[in-house]
């Protein structure tokens, strides 16, 4: 069961957001998330200022991350192939779940963020026959206006079967940002993959984000527990380490004098999220909500 810190919930918490950061409202020890202040948030717990502005920014981090993965994920759906064709692990081990069963799952889990993501958007689909008889099926959506959106999911056949899937993602926002990223799948013959992850945010002032992580998956949906790396925008470097199980709950922790940990249920737009303090084995949770729509939702001041 999902634990809320004092029943509190973070709702759409990017818009305002960035506009402190924007007009120099928050400082490095100011709180990056509308109504969760450092004076509540993380109160019990024995760490420093400077550690709980870590932490909440953090949490903004890897928050930002999860949503364009989470977009990718999207753009799949909303490229509507068929099951053969989307990149999904087979699920031949008997026991587990079909491949049309998982997919059901998915589109109902993002059924609201998919209907609000779709609204204005154009899609183009197109299919080229390569020299070497493989197959390219390509599908760009775009959506104009202030906040600019670009998707891309390209998937590679040879032989009739799905090999590669790329999924990228540019956006522009009226406020000077822009965000860009690529996620590669390579399917292997036995359905397992192995999944690469990059991503820029960059300011208007030129500062820039950037994410990089390999994750190799099963043939179960599990993954095998993979580090990666988070560039700040200061310069700071963090390690991230990323699991996957089973059941499809992924999560990424960061520890750097706290550790902060987010996880998320397969196709749930609810992110949990557990601050820890090493030394005293405490501990608090919250649970922030993804926005449906394309907001930014990041930078944090690291």
């Amino acid at each position: 069961m999902k634990k809320e810190f004092l029943g509190f919930r973070v709702f759409r918490f990017v818009p305002l957001a960035l506009a402190f950061s924007l007009i120099g409202g928050c400082s490095l020890l100011a709180p990056t998330f509308p109504g969760l202040d450092l004076g509540t948030f993380l109160q019990n717990l024995p760490v420093s200022a400077a550690q709980k502005t870590f932490a909440i920014q953090s949490v903004q981090d890897l928050a930002a991350q999860v949503q364009v993965e989470d977009d990718h994920t999207a753009a799949e759906l909303i490229s509507d192939v068929s099951i053969n064709t989307l990149a999904l692990p087979g699920f031949a081990t008997e026991g587990l779940r079909s491949p049309e069963s998982r997919l059901k799952d998915l589109k109902e889990h993002f059924r609201d963020r998919l209907t609000q993501k779709q609204h204005g958007m154009t899609i183009q689909k197109t299919e080229v026959t390569n020299p070497d008889g493989s197959i390219d099926k390509t599908v760009t959506m775009e959506k104009t206006g202030a906040n600019s959106i670009w998707r891309q999911v390209v998937r590679h056949f040879v032989d009739g079967k799905m090999v590669l899937v790329t999924a990228s993602y540019r956006a522009t926002h009226k406020n000077g940002m822009t965000m860009e990223s690529t996620r590669i799948k390579k399917i292997e013959t036995d359905d397992s993959y192995v999944s690469t992850f990059d991503s820029k945010i960059t300011l208007k002032d030129g500062r820039t984000k950037t994410a990089h992580w390999v994750r190799t998956g099963n043939a179960d949906g599990s993954e095998v527990s993979s580090v990666g790396t988070l560039v700040r925008f200061d310069g700071k470097t963090l390690q991230v380490t990323i699991t996957k199980t089973v059941d499809g709950t992924t999560t990424s922790k960061v520890l750097d004098g706290v550790a902060v940990e987010v996880s998320q249920e397969e196709g749930s737009p609810s992110l949990d999220v557990t601050v820890t303090d090493p030394k005293s084995g405490e501990s608090e949770k919250t649970t922030i909500t993804l926005p449906n729509d394309d907001q930014p939702i990041d930078p944090s001041q690291g």
